[in-house]
C-alpha cells in the first residue's frame, strides 16, 4: 500500500465480529495498518483514484461484498463521538446490522 494519500478511518459496528471481520480483510488484502478494540477499529486506508472521504465506505462496501453481506442502505450520521459519518446498514443469513464509518484524518 502507498503510504501517500491515505486517511484514518474510524468503524464503529454494531457487532463486535463485523470490525474483527474488516480487520482481517484489510490486513489481508492491503496489509494496513490498524487499531481494533471491541466494536471500533481504526484504519490507514489509500484513497488514490478516489476521494479521500469516500475511502472507508469504499473499503467497507468492498469488504462486504467480498464476505457475502447485501448492502441494505446507506445514509449520513454522526458517530458516537460526534463526527460526521457514514452509515452502512447490511444483511446476511437474514441478520441485519450497521455499522458507521468516519474519516478522521487526511494526509
Amino acid at each position: 500500500m502507498s503510504t501517500d494519500n491515505c486517511v484514518i478511518v474510524k468503524v464503529e459496528a454494531q457487532k463486535e465480529d463485523i470490525v474483527s471481520e474488516f480487520n482481517r480483510y484489510m490486513q489481508a488484502s492491503v496489509h494496513a495498518p490498524s487499531f481494533v478494540e471491541h466494536s471500533t477499529g481504526y484504519f490507514r486506508i489509500s484513497y488514490d483514484g478516489i476521494s479521500a472521504s469516500s475511502a472507508g465506505v469504499v473499503e467497507f462496501g468492498h469488504f462486504l461484498q467480498s464476505a457475502g453481506y447485501a448492502i441494505s442502505g446507506i445514509h449520513s450520521v454522526n458517530a458516537k463521538e460526534g463526527e460526521a459519518g457514514t452509515e452502512m446498514c447490511f444483511e446476511k443469513d437474514g441478520m441485519r446490522t450497521c455499522a458507521v464509518i468516519s474519516t478522521l484524518s487526511v494526509y
